[in-house]
């Protein structure tokens, strides 16, 4: 069996679900979990860094990443699926936005009290818009690819 061949036998084993990962914590999703952390983690640290100037250390910014992973894939264990692969992308990006902002906001505001002021609402939005918008693109390419 081919490359691709094995490839589309590894993604059809994986159930897409509404978390960041598109997978829930399981075995196959595990390989993927780390890669989507540091797209993520790069990203957030840019982010963070350099366009939104907010000081946050590489361990932080390393543990949020991981935390809203976390959150994200756990509850999309319990969130059933559609039929439609646009629809569940769809509907799986806007809930891993909205749940990974609100981890966001919620380590920015009792795990980093120092940085309350420094880490805007908007900034902590845009980011979590983009980290997923980044993952998600990562796994439309990696569809089309294979």
């Amino acid at each position: 069996m081919d490359n691709r061949a094995w490839a589309l036998v590894l993604l059809s084993l994986m159930p897409i679900v509404t978390a960041d990962v598109l997978v829930p914590l399981s075995i196959t999703a595990l390989p993927f979990f780390p890669l989507i952390v540091i797209v993520e983690f790069v990203l957030f640290w840019l982010l963070a860094r350099k366009a939104f100037n907010i000081r946050i250390k590489y361990r932080d910014i390393l543990l949020v990443v991981i935390l809203a992973n976390l959150v994200t894939s756990f509850v999309g264990i319990f969130i059933q699926t559609y039929g439609d692969l646009a629809g569940t992308l769809l509907v799986s990006f806007i809930l891993s936005v909205i749940m990974e902002f609100a981890v966001f906001v919620l380590f920015f505001r009792f795990y980093l009290k120092k940085n309350e002021k420094e880490a805007r609402l908007c900034d902590l939005f845009l980011a979590s818009l983009a980290v997923n918008l980044a993952s998600y693109v990562g796994y439309l390419l990696l569809l089309l690819v294979l």
